[in-house]
């Protein structure tokens, strides 16, 4: 079968109809999440970089910190390139899930079948970390990050016995010693909607993929697609409130 972007966002129903009564193919799915993966290194390596920055212009006479400067961009550079094997991880467990709780109401279906759909409903997030990282740079230059000294000094000595390491710490914590302008508060939002946006799109082609890969009725469907992403949704928005970053 050839499968057509259009048909996928203009009768979603039939694309995933049509893919389910052919034997799984794995070539177009592992393409589109290796995509993703690429395009959300791009944008952790943006955001990462511009963290570091603001971390080392926080703490210029810090000891350890030279050292710290000199590779700022290689590790941001790793956090980009952990992105696409981390797609994969996302795309495996997001495919597994639903399938599990689609196995409440049917246990026809094929995990196979299931893991491409939900790699072609994937589409929307790589859709999402493209405007994502546009976004970024449209605030980049008006955003601003103050970390105070007492967080740098418990970040260099983190490793030391009895310190309280950062990355422990709540986002209410967090907010003690941290703290932007309006500019970066309204990025974090943008972003955050966006990627809102874009799940619920995935949600849609889910809700669809599973009537026919597990043989649900669009009733199951949507308890099995929508209630799980509403409530990841949820909770990136309480840590959102709460001083994250989205």
């Amino acid at each position: 079968m050839a499968y057509v972007l259009s048909d996928l966002i203009l009768q979603p129903g039939e694309f995933f109809r049509a893919l389910a009564a052919e034997p799984a193919a794995y070539k177009g799915p592992v393409l589109i999440v290796f995509v993703w993966g690429c395009l959300t290194g791009i944008q952790t390596f943006f955001l990462m970089n511009w963290l570091m920055g603001a971390f080392l212009a926080a703490a210029p006479a810090q000891p350890g910190i030279g050292p710290m400067a000199g590779i700022s961009v290689f590790i941001a550079l790793m956090a980009a390139v952990f992105a696409v094997p981390m797609a994969f991880v996302y795309w495996g467990v997001a495919a597994l899930g639903l399938y599990l709780i689609g196995g409440i109401f049917s246990r026809t279906g094929s995990i196979y079948h299931t893991l491409t759909a939900i790699a072609w409903g994937m589409i929307p997030l790589a859709v999402c970390d493209t405007i994502r990282s546009g976004v970024f740079l449209l605030y980049k230059n008006a955003m601003t990050l103050t970390i105070s000294p007492e967080f740098i000094n418990m970040t260099m000595n983190s490793h030391a016995a009895g310190s309280r390491s950062p990355s422990s710490m709540s986002s209410a914590e967090l907010a003690k010693y941290i703290s932007y302008n309006p500019a970066f508060h309204e990025y974090t939002l943008v972003s955050f909607a966006v990627f809102a946006i874009a799940l619920l799109a995935c949600s849609w082609f889910w809700f669809h993929a599973l009537q026919h890969t597990r043989s649900l009725t669009p009733r199951q469907a949507a308890i099995t697609v929508f209630v799980p992403v509403l409530i990841l949704i949820g909770v990136k928005l309480a840590s959102l409130l709460t001083g994250g970053v989205a």
